[in-house]
C-alpha cells in the first residue's frame, strides 16, 4: 500500500517543480527583458542587436508559458520529465545565441548557462543535471568557437581555448555543487 503512495507523491512533486522552474522562468526573461531596455536606454546596445534580444526573449516567453500551461495537467513522471528537459534545451539555445551574438569568447552571458543546469536540477537526478551541463558546454564552446573563427582576429587562439576550458569546467562545478547541494550521490527511482 505504500509503494503507490510514494508513486503518486514523487509526480506531485516533480509536477510542483515544474511549475515551479516555469514560474522561476518568467522571472528570468523579466530580468533579461528588464536589462535590455536599461542598456537600449543608454544607448549600450545597437537597435539590431535590441530587436535579437527582444525576439529570443518573446520566443524563451512563449515556450516557457506553454511549459507551464501543460504542467498543471495531471501525468505521468515521463511526462513532467519531458516537459522539464524541454525547458532546458530552449534555455540552452537562448543561452548559446546570446553569446554568439555579444562577440563569442568577450560575453559576460556565459552566466545564462547556469539557468538551465539548475532547471534540470529540478527532476533530482544526476543525469539529468549532468546532460544539461553537457549540452550547455557544447552549445557554449560551439557559439564562442563559431564566433572566434568568423570573426578571425578578434582575440588569441590561446584566450579562446582557456576561455571555453575555464567556462565550460566552472559549469561542471556548478553542477557537482548542485548535485551536493540536493544530496544526490546517485539518481533516484
Amino acid at each position: 500500500m505504500t509503494l503507490p503512495k510514494k508513486s503518486t507523491s514523487k509526480k506531485v512533486n516533480l509536477q510542483v517543480n515544474t511549475l515551479r522552474v516555469c514560474r522561476t522562468g518568467f522571472a528570468f526573461v523579466g530580468v533579461y527583458l528588464l536589462t535590455t531596455i536599461i542598456f537600449d536606454s543608454w544607448n549600450l546596445l545597437p537597435k539590431e542587436a535590441v530587436g535579437r534580444r527582444w525576439m529570443a526573449a518573446v520566443a524563451l516567453l512563449v515556450i516557457n508559458t506553454a511549459i507551464w500551461y501543460f504542467a498543471r495537467k495531471k501525468s505521468s513522471s515521463s511526462y513532467y520529465t519531458t516537459l522539464i528537459m524541454t525547458l532546458v534545451i530552449s534555455q540552452i539555445v537562448f543561452a548559446g545565441i546570446n553569446i554568439y551574438w555579444e562577440r563569442g569568447m568577450a560575453s559576460v552571458s556565459a552566466i545564462l548557462f547556469v539557468v538551465p543546469i539548475l532547471t534540470a536540477g529540478a527532476l533530482k537526478k544526476r543525469t539529468a543535471i549532468l546532460t544539461a551541463t553537457i549540452l550547455s558546454a557544447a552549445a557554449y564552446s560551439a557559439a564562442t568557437v563559431g564566433y572566434f573563427f568568423e570573426n578571425y582576429g578578434e582575440g588569441y587562439r590561446i584566450q579562446l581555448w582557456g576561455t571555453v576550458f575555464f567556462v565550460s569546467g566552472l559549469m561542471f562545478v556548478i553542477a557537482w555543487l548542485a548535485m551536493i547541494l540536493a544530496g544526490l550521490r546517485h539518481d533516484s527511482e
